[in-house]
């Protein structure tokens, strides 16, 4: 690891953030969640009115309708869950102590107050970089991701952190 750090930020996340969080690591990447959702509500779909003897295109693309809204609004049922559950059982931890994200040369560390040791990435191992209109939000694995909020960081940063990373992992990072 090289000691010279390039950024050091240190991020809260806060309830209402930790819900956008998930919302947006959940559907990320939209057309993969909904071609799936889609196939499966589809199939289903299909099944039951074969075993039902109905042939019936209309009654088809209703019922697959109705439950591709359901799977979505199923989805967002657990999400909502996910995030009463967490606010409730682990606040400390979540709420109250930063993130501190290090951005080296060549790698970012990724560490939380209340634990010891960090984790590390290699720019190149990164899968992606989103950046919204609040966030900053890492993607280190499809299980893994690191929430940064743009306003705990300097407003002359912002930019410079913005062009240091797509000069890293360049087609990588999307900006939404």
């Amino acid at each position: 690891m090289e000691h010279n750090a390039r950024f050091t930020v240190t991020t809260f996340m806060d309830k209402e953030d930790y819900r956008k969080f998930l919302y947006f690591t959940t559907f990320h990447n939209v057309p993969r969640v909904i071609l799936s959702l889609g196939l499966l509500s589809g199939l289903v779909s299909a099944l039951l009115l074969f075993l039902l003897g109905i042939y019936q295109p209309i009654v088809f693309f209703s019922i697959w309708l109705f439950m591709l809204l359901s799977c979505i609004a199923a989805l967002c049922y657990k999400i909502e869950k996910i995030t009463k559950k967490q606010a409730k059982e682990n606040a400390k931890k979540l709420f109250e102590y930063p993130s501190i994200l290090t951005f080296y040369e060549n790698e970012l560390a990724a560490s939380h107050r209340d634990t010891e040791g960090s984790s590390h990435f290699k720019y190149e191992d990164i899968l992606s970089i989103t950046e919204t209109t609040e966030y900053l939000i890492f993607f280190f694995s499809d299980n893994s991701a690191n929430l940064l909020r743009k306003k705990d960081m300097e407003k002359d940063e912002l930019p410079i952190l913005r062009d240091f990373l797509k000069e890293k992992i360049q087609k990588k990072y999307r900006l939404l």
